[in-house]
């Protein structure tokens, strides 16, 4: 950068650049200095670990889900027997107005949503009525 602002002053060009060239050699030097000590540590950490730790980790346990509360399924179809076309909407991942699904409480949301009862599994038949036609 300096060398470019004194073009005509060759002594001067020449000087800059060999100082610009010596900085970059020392950058490089630095950062394989840098990456040697960090490969270092990495490999001692590696074996460190590798000698405390058990041979395989433990597979973490799933804890299958909990059985849904009766009370859940109950208001459940009653929300999919009077909320027909809601609970339709909800079994299918949508999104209803938030004044319906208030009236649910979470355990009866997530009932509705993944229950398999003979009420809510009927939710998930196409009904066999005939589209309306655009005119």
């Amino acid at each position: 950068m300096f060398a470019r602002a004194h073009p005509n002053d060759v002594a001067h060009f020449l000087k800059c650049t060999a100082q610009a060239v010596s900085m970059l050699r020392q950058a490089h030097r630095w950062r394989t200095t840098l990456l040697r000590a960090q490969a270092e540590r990495e490999r001692r950490e590696t074996t460190a670990n590798d000698d405390a730790a058990p041979a395989e980790p433990p597979v973490p346990q799933r804890t299958p889900p909990a059985a849904p509360n009766p009370q859940d399924i109950a208001q459940a179809e009653r929300f999919a027997v009077v909320h027909r076309a809601d609970a339709i909407l909800l079994r299918r991942g949508r999104q209803i107005s938030n004044a319906r699904r208030a009236s649910l409480s979470p355990g009866a949301l997530r009932a509705l949503i993944t229950g398999t009862t003979p009420i809510l599994c009927s939710l998930d038949k196409k009904s066999h009525q005939p589209a309306p036609l655009a005119a």
